[in-house]
């Protein structure tokens, strides 16, 4: 039996139990009836709920909760008619998620019976991911990473009313549709040489013309690591104690995530640009919180430079955009800013006042981790002098006259070449008002 069988059979055994000394030491007894909390506690409702009020978030708030009831039930309508996962599927689970957020700050019986029906739903469906290995095998890159956050996040938001038959099931369905997709993937990015074939079911065939031959390796290597190996890791979270693949899942989402880290330069900032980070923040943040607080053996805050990662995405700052968004340095197809909650998450981390400043003047709200990490009443303070005039490890080189939308910003990108990076190496961005 080779390397590869062997780990495609812990996918459904206790086999890899044995195959990682890694994974016996991340081994735990665990009450599989105590609640393992990985979003939030009951504590933190007041903050929550007041979250949905303040200036930088209500608007996003009320645009949620004034979305029609049937929104869910419409939008898995659709699903099931098209199985079309790129857009399709999204709206099922960005649905789950709003409607999740809504219920946790203004509870309803509707939201209630429309969010436990949802769940249902896609529960039913056959599996969460439009990729495959070898025609067969689902991975778990961006739908099943997606879907497996939003349904962990339903079913904390709803503990209270989810029967045990119930949460088994749902249980069991993040572990086949999500946990396992995500940790194959994870495991096709580590062991490349092993995969034997990435591609697109056939509903998804004609999305891209292209060769998949080396998306392994390249994947491994940027940004899309840390959706399935943060997803991977907060299902095995949930996991422990109802799945015996539960403790090894664990282990590698965590060595995964040290994986990752490791794009990130000594400085803090990130060779994809101020988008990408973004999204590996709002993949990889959650499962570190809640490993933090839930396991404790992992010193997350020393293996990247927090402070640093704060001046970088300060430094990448640009004024604002003609709709009052906060605009941003993109030397590539790098658009969206950073996610308030993940300043105030990192604030609370370092105790570093600039990310105060930055939740407030670079946060662009829209993701239901800015309800539950927000923190208004933070410490801020703007960034310091020596950030006017900036060269980062990779040779970016960002010079302004201040932080208000009206300054000038000079932006120049030299250095090596980079995912996502245009033809705009050794060009000039200026602006200014």
């Amino acid at each position: 039996m080779t390397r590869r069988e062997m780990l495609r059979l812990g996918g459904s055994s206790l086999l890899l139990a044995s195959l990682s000394s890694q994974s016996s030491l991340a081994m735990t007894k665990l009450d599989p009836s105590a609640p393992r909390r990985l979003f939030f506690s009951d504590a933190d409702l007041p903050l929550i709920r007041a979250n949905a009020r303040t200036p930088l978030l209500r608007d996003l708030y009320q645009s949620w909760a004034t979305a029609p009831i049937d929104e869910l039930s419409d939008a898995l309508t659709q699903f099931e008619a098209s199985q079309e996962m790129v857009r399709d599927l999204m709206k099922v689970l960005y649905a789950i998620e709003h409607q999740a957020s809504v219920y946790l700050v203004e509870p309803t019986d509707a939201l209630k019976e429309s969010l436990l029906s949802g769940i249902e739903r896609l529960m039913a469906c056959p599996h969460w991911d439009y990729f495959r290995d070898g025609g067969t095998d689902v991975l778990g890159i961006q739908r099943a990473s997606f879907a497996t956050v939003r349904m962990l996040y339903a079913r904390e938001v709803l503990s209270d009313h989810i029967s045990p038959e119930f949460d088994q099931r749902l249980l069991a369905a993040i572990a086949e549709k999500g946990c396992l997709p995500c940790y194959r993937t994870v495991e096709d990015m580590d062991h490349p040489e092993t995969v034997k074939g990435w591609d697109f079911d056939e509903n998804h065939t004609a999305f891209y013309d292209l060769t998949m031959e080396r998306w392994p390796e390249i994947l491994g290597a940027n940004n899309l690591r840390a959706a399935p190996t943060g997803a991977l890791g907060l299902g095995a979270l949930a996991l422990q104690g109802h799945d015996p693949r539960a403790d090894h899942w664990l282990a590698t989402a965590v060595a995964s995530t040290e994986r990752f880290f490791k794009l990130l330069s000594a400085d803090g900032s990130y060779f994809e640009g101020l988008s990408y980070l973004d999204y590996s923040l709002r993949t990889t943040l959650p499962f570190i919180d809640a490993h933090r607080r839930l396991v404790g053996d992992v010193d997350w805050l020393g293996k990247i430079n927090f402070d640093g990662m704060l001046d970088f995405i300060m430094t990448m700052q640009m004024g604002r955009t003609p709709t009052g968004d906060p605009d941003i340095v993109n030397f590539s197809d790098a658009r969206r800013n950073v996610f308030p909650g993940s300043m105030s998450l990192i604030g609370e981390y370092t105790g570093n006042p600039v990310a105060g400043f930055a939740a407030q003047h670079a946060g662009h709200p829209f993701w239901f981790y800015d309800i539950l990490w927000y923190q208004p009443d933070a410490p801020s303070a703007t960034p310091p002098p020596a950030l006017l005039n900036h060269r980062n490890d990779f040779n970016w080189i960002i010079c302004r006259s201040g932080w208000e939308a009206d300054d000038a910003v000079l932006a120049f990108k030299s250095g090596g070449p980079a995912n996502h990076e245009h033809a705009d190496r050794n060009h000039i961005t200026f602006k200014v008002h």
